[in-house]
């Protein structure tokens, strides 16, 4: 029974009516038989599937398939769909219910495989994860970019976009970047302060056709992901404190502090560092410390 198939680590629940199988290259719905199967999916994450309606004998064998997104709600048999479902769902419980009535002759929904076999895609968005800085990492005021790593799923979707919100308050609103692409990573727009904490944002959405920039704000539904957030090495502070960034040689400089190896500071670093209590001075061109 298709209930069996899904893992619980989906972070999906299923309800259905009816008997639903694994087979024929996908999971169907027994013939001569009407019916619904419902998803519960707890967002924010990203939802794929392609159902169809299968038929033996296109002159006798009819059914109608709509699937419902919260309250949104799609006819899978009308002559304007085009055969694939994918949205980014928001925050907290959202309903995906697929229902199948009309059944006649040997019609039954069949849903084209996704990843790992299932017949559908769901990736929570929590898997997105900053990787320069890490979250709550202290680093130099030459820190220049925001980096993050999409799951491969992701990656992979060309409809898939991302905007970064930054700034000082634990919810972001400056939009830095702007363009139609997923990117993973994106320029900081200002230099940084000494001492400050920053937080910065992504929020995602899906388009399956490339819309103009100047479309982005009304064309799209954007949900917000994870806010992480960062600090800048205060004046005085020792170097032990810098748990992000990387040296000259672009070795991180985490990497270097945990192997006991001198570090060598990016030209211009404008921070007093404090070694052994002390002060290091104005920097220098290729210092080591």
């Amino acid at each position: 029974a298709y209930a069996k198939t899904i893992a619980t680590s989906t972070g999906l629940t299923l309800a259905s009516t009816g008997t639903w199988f694994n087979d024929r290259d996908g999971t169907f719905r027994s013939a001569n038989a009407a019916g619904s199967l419902t998803y519960t999916l707890t967002g924010p994450g990203f939802f794929v599937c392609e159902p169809k309606v299968m038929v033996a004998d296109p002159e006798t064998d009819t059914a109608n398939l709509i699937c419902q997104i919260g309250t949104e709600k799609i006819d899978c048999t009308a002559e304007d769909f085009t055969g694939r479902i994918a949205r980014v769902i928001g925050s907290g419980k959202t309903i995906v219910k697929f229902s199948l009535t009309g059944v006649k002759g040997g019609a039954y929904a069949a849903f084209t495989q996704q990843a790992d076999g299932a017949p559908y895609l769901w990736v929570p968005l929590s898997k997105v994860t900053p990787t320069n800085p890490m979250t709550k990492a202290v680093v130099l005021t030459n820190q220049t970019m925001l980096a993050w790593n999409l799951p491969a799923q992701l990656d992979a979707e060309e409809g898939f976009c991302t905007r970064v919100r930054f700034g000082t308050t634990s919810k972001p609103t400056v939009v830095i970047s702007n363009d139609y692409a997923k990117g993973c990573a994106v320029q900081i727009p200002e230099s940084l302060v000494s001492g400050k904490t920053y937080y910065w944002a992504l929020d995602y959405a899906y388009t399956p056709t490339n819309i103009e920039a100047e479309a982005w704000t009304t064309d799209l539904k954007w949900i917000s992901g994870t806010t992480w957030n960062f600090s800048v090495l205060k004046d005085g502070a020792p170097i032990t404190a810098v748990q992000s960034g990387s040296d000259a040689a672009g070795n991180k400089i985490a990497d270097l502090l945990a192997a006991g190896e001198p570090v060598e500071l990016i030209q211009g670093v404008k921070i007093d560092l404090h070694i052994g209590g002390v002060g290091a001075g104005p920097p220098q061109e290729g210092r080591r410390l």
